[in-house]
């Protein structure tokens, strides 16, 4: 057996609010966007999110947005260049 304090340890589920935080997210969005991408469970009333569905999620969401520009004016055409092929 280990001899890990219970202080070292990561938990497995976090409540609603905690994920919140985690994500950095309104209530309406957390709700109506996030959670049904995510694993979660009831304990009576309380609806508990597993720690890997939310990490799961922000990856997931990061690999997506690799490559993609955001803003601004498009990037111009460098003569003697081909633009790529859009999929």
């Amino acid at each position: 057996m280990s001899n890990r304090s219970t202080d070292d340890l990561e938990p497995l589920v976090v409540t609603v609010a905690q994920a919140l935080k985690l994500l950095g997210v309104s209530n309406v969005c957390f709700y109506t966007r996030i959670l049904p991408e995510l694993d979660s469970y009831k304990v009576g009333r309380t609806r508990r999110v597993t720690l890997k569905s939310v990490r799961d999620y922000v990856a997931r969401h990061v690999a997506e947005s690799q490559g993609k520009r955001r803003r601004g004016r498009p990037r111009k055409a460098q003569p003697g260049v081909q633009p790529e092929a859009v999929a």
